[in-house]
């Protein structure tokens, strides 16, 4: 994935997604590489330890997400599944209109 990538995809602006890139590729979990075609653009890769913290995470949400849901039929996760999607859209819609008109974007 790249930086600009990475940004679009958390709906955070570049210059948190490059700090936020900095300390993680200081701190030894990716690498961040100039893209061979357009030298603009960092690409960024997990390193061993960027993996091994990523299976750790995975293993952590599997159980978040069980605590979060005991008790809740299927119908009511896919309600709640629906429901989340559609608040994350209209955030990102909102996002996206304040960066097209200028407008300041609380960090």
């Amino acid at each position: 994935m790249n930086q600009d990538g990475l940004s679009e995809r958390l709906v955070i602006d570049k210059g948190t997604t490059a700090k936020a890139v900095k300390e993680l590729e200081s701190d030894g979990f990716i690498l961040r590489e100039a893209d061979p075609t357009d030298k603009r653009t960092n690409r960024l890769y997990p390193t061993q330890k960027g993996e091994e913290l990523k299976e750790e995470l995975d293993l952590f949400l599997v159980e978040w997400r069980d605590v979060l849901w005991k008790g809740f039929s299927e119908g009511e996760k896919t309600q709640a599944y629906y429901l989340v999607e559609k608040m994350a859209e209209n955030a990102k819609d909102y996002f996206s209109q304040k960066r097209k008109t200028g407008a300041c974007i609380p960090k």
